[in-house]
């Protein structure tokens, strides 16, 4: 009986013991981790919105050089061409310039017209962008830059 309230005294010391140790080292691999996860970011690319981005679906008759029945067009010199054809009988072509913004791209039409979303979430990877309309969802991606 005495043996075994010795060697329980012992494991609770050496318990205390290696938990007084442990915990630190944890709280400096979680720092350690943090520190060298932004070290290794990587700093995004100075302008990889310029391109174009579609739906992907083709035009039933391409017109203006649009190809897409969703387009949008962002031009180096900050200009923009939006085209939305996916209702036939209100065909929208807007133009004007851009910005970016944080995570977004800023659409200024030079015409006051409200027929196209004019904030675009950028994902990631700089490959595809989103918007919101009302109840209009849209996402499209990079054809080329």
């Amino acid at each position: 009986m005495i043996n075994t309230k010795r060697n329980m005294t012992i494991l609770k010391q050496n318990y205390r013991y290696l938990h007084s140790i442990i915990k630190p080292m944890k709280y400096l691999f979680i720092s350690f981790l943090f520190v060298c996860t932004q070290a290794f970011a990587g700093e995004p690319k100075s302008n990889p919105t310029h391109g174009t981005y579609s739906s992907g679906q083709k035009a039933k008759q391409p017109t203006n050089g649009h190809n897409s029945v969703l387009e949008l067009k962002l031009n180096d010199d900050n200009t923009f061409v939006y085209y939305n054809e996916t209702n036939p009988k209100k065909i929208v072509e807007v133009k004007g310039t851009w910005e970016v913004q944080d995570k977004y791209i800023v659409l200024k039409s030079s015409s006051n017209t409200s027929d196209y979303p004019n904030k675009w979430k950028l994902d990631q990877s700089y490959s595809c962008i989103k918007a919101r309309k009302g109840m209009e969802f849209i996402r499209i991606c990079s054809c080329s830059n």
